[in-house]
């Protein structure tokens, strides 16, 4: 388990924080917001590069994995359409 609130149901192992989501994803983070976002069901890879000045991403994470999830949904639904 990942052990941050902010990452509920989270895990890390290897370098990579796994979501357990329904569709799979796990990313690589950095401490200044860098992210390698992967989300195998949507066949989706988000790349983010930052370099914000303070390290955490506590400032990020509410929005910018709501972001990923959000888009990787729109992408199913636009693979499900007539």
């Amino acid at each position: 388990a990942a052990g941050y609130a902010l990452l509920k149901g989270w895990s890390y192992r290897n370098m990579w924080w796994v979501t357990h989501n329904t569709h799979g994803a796990f990313m690589a983070r950095g401490v200044h917001g860098q992210a390698l976002y992967i989300d195998p069901k949507a066949e989706m890879v988000i790349a983010r590069f930052a370099s914000y000045p303070i390290a955490g991403n506590a400032a990020n994470d509410p929005v910018s994995l709501a972001a990923y999830q959000a888009l990787a949904e729109h992408l199913l639904r636009e693979q499900t359409s007539p």
